[in-house]
């Protein structure tokens, strides 16, 4: 039989999987790649797999059982084929603490670019914590249920019981409508 050296690709646990994408997931800790890396550790070519990631500086998701976009499981990636881990670049990624221009709180990033606002702001969000707030105090002056609150607000139930159980940060536009909801802006009063 013919032996390239490309053969060990061939008898990867991985090529033979109905769903080749989870071992590209993006996200560290989703359940896609926690089951690439298990299936990844029964593997007869890991080494050889993890060997190669490391020859062709392969960045991009899960090989030889470690995930080769972050830098620590990159390092242990080395490691675990007993290489020398690669050096960190000296504070290129070293957090730094700025003041959002926004809501002017003081938050850690690692990213190089002119970074001016905390990632909550950046994507819309608000601080839930005075919505919340807002809305107990309206329950509380007019004995509306949270349901009747995300009526006259124009949201869905599930919103409001949302903010009221779990949420840190909160859409603004969802925030200013459900401060919109006040008890003394009544217009039905009888």
């Amino acid at each position: 039989m013919d032996q390239t050296a490309d053969d060990w690709r061939h008898r990867a646990a991985c090529g033979k999987h109905p769903n080749p994408d989870m071992w590209f997931s993006r996200n560290l800790h989703s359940a896609a790649t926690k089951e690439a890396k298990r299936i990844c550790w029964g593997c007869p070519v890991q080494r050889d797999c993890g060997d190669d990631a490391i020859r062709h500086n392969i960045r991009a998701g899960v090989a030889g059982g470690y995930h080769t976009r972050f830098a620590g499981e990159w390092a242990q990636l080395h490691i675990w084929l007993g290489r020398k881990p690669p050096e960190k670049q000296s504070g290129a990624h070293e957090p730094r603490s700025i003041v959002c221009a926004q809501c002017r709180s003081e938050f850690q990033t690692r990213r190089q670019n002119t970074v001016t606002r905390c990632p909550p702001c950046e994507q819309g969000l608000v601080d839930a914590a005075p919505v919340r707030k807002h809305v107990e105090r309206v329950h509380a002056e007019t004995g509306w249920s949270y349901r009747e609150i995300a009526q006259r607000a124009g949201l869905s139930k599930n919103v409001v019981g949302s903010l009221m159980t779990r949420q840190q940060y909160i859409n603004r536009k969802t925030a200013e409508l459900l401060r919109a909801v006040r008890p003394d802006l009544l217009t039905d009063a009888a």
